[in-house]
């Protein structure tokens, strides 16, 4: 279970991640003027963006997100039980 909830995590930080990507580049703000108005750093910004593991957390990248107008939505759906073949998952959701 630990196990699925560090995958998700990961998969929701990069699709926050790329989202932030494509924002300010649709907004053409350069990382100096981006860090400013999300208030933080230019280097945290440009080590985040460039692939680099930062203590950027899932909440700061949706307030970010919100600063750029942006709205996140969250999905949750029920999981399948650990061991459950694909093809059975289907049948249970």
């Amino acid at each position: 279970m630990e196990h699925r909830l560090k995958g998700a995590q990961a998969e929701a930080r990069e699709a926050l991640i790329e989202a932030l990507r494509s924002a300010l580049s649709e907004l053409d703000l350069s990382q100096v003027a981006a860090a400013r108005l999300l208030e933080t750093d230019q280097p945290t910004l440009s080590r985040l963006l460039s692939g680099q593991r930062t203590s950027v957390s899932l909440d700061r990248l949706i307030r970010w997100l919100g600063r750029l107008g942006r709205t996140v939505d969250v999905k949750v759906k029920v999981a399948a039980p650990a061991g459950v073949p694909p093809r059975a998952r289907r049948a249970h959701g």
